[in-house]
């Protein structure tokens, strides 16, 4: 049965009845990967509070860890879709930008990052990175064939002056583009 997080604890709580500050610690504590046996370690010896029953932790781990995961990846998505869109001026095909959203929505969303998918994330960038490049040498070479052919344009022109008005026009259209 789901506990519902805004529902007031009941009164016989164990761990809803502890100090304010040691509720927080647990919570951190939980949040910070705590295994199970730790925090039944830490209550017994820090707060004095025995737990009799696995349902206990459980149903304080629903009331107050896991609303704040839940607001960490919600935070997460969007920080990772805005980071993606300021990305998003290079041309990634579709496939890709959706992966970097992936990783950057892991990676924000966990208090550690794991190292694999921070490996996967920087072949990504790397991955965007050689496409870059790709596409500035094709540009470049398509730049050079476009110059070489208005080069040998103007040689075949040069003594014509209506022709070369004309071309000049052309000259102005293509060094905007």
């Amino acid at each position: 049965m789901p506990t519902d997080p805004d529902k007031k604890p009941r009164a016989d709580s164990i761990l809803d009845g502890m100090e304010e500050v040691r509720i927080m610690e647990l919570r951190d504590g939980l949040l910070g990967g705590w295994s199970h046996e730790q925090c039944i370690g830490w209550l017994a010896t820090e707060c004095g509070v025995v737990i009799k029953s696995g349902s206990t932790l459980n149903t304080f781990y629903k009331r107050h860890c896991a609303p704040i995961i839940k607001d960490r990846r919600k935070l997460a998505a969007v920080k990772s879709e805005i980071y993606v869109k300021e990305a998003g001026r290079t041309d990634w095909d579709a496939a890709t930008a959706e992966l970097v959203s992936q990783v950057t929505f892991e990676m924000l969303d966990g208090q550690r990052t794991d190292p694999k998918i921070a490996e996967k994330f920087v072949k990504l960038v790397l991955k965007k990175d050689a496409q870059d490049q790709s596409r500035n040498k094709a540009r470049e070479l398509a730049r050079t064939k476009i110059d070489a052919g208005m080069e040998a344009m103007l040689a075949e022109i040069k003594h014509n002056p209506k022709a070369l008005a004309i071309f000049k026009q052309l000259q102005e259209v293509v060094a905007k583009a």
